[in-house]
């Protein structure tokens, strides 16, 4: 699950992310990419999140602070 606010001025929504069988390493790691879309042009943001899985959860991460690009990319 990943939680997401615009600037810390809008509450928190929450994505649940589906899982992938995308498996490195071993079969006790696994790694897992995910885009988040609609997200507004040259606007900070903060997300924190966590693992679920038949053992139960992880601990939530602490927040990470990012900014997105100001326009299209070409």
């Amino acid at each position: 699950m990943v939680q997401l606010n615009e600037t810390h001025d809008t509450p928190w929504v929450e994505y649940s992310i589906p899982t992938s069988s995308n498996k490195l390493l071993s079969s006790h790691s696994h790694t897992q990419q995910y885009l988040l879309q609609d997200l507004v042009p040259d606007s900070e943001y903060a997300a924190k999140m966590h693992a679920r899985n038949v053992f139960g959860a992880s601990e939530v991460t602490e927040e990470f602070i990012f900014r997105t690009a100001t326009g299209l990319l070409f």
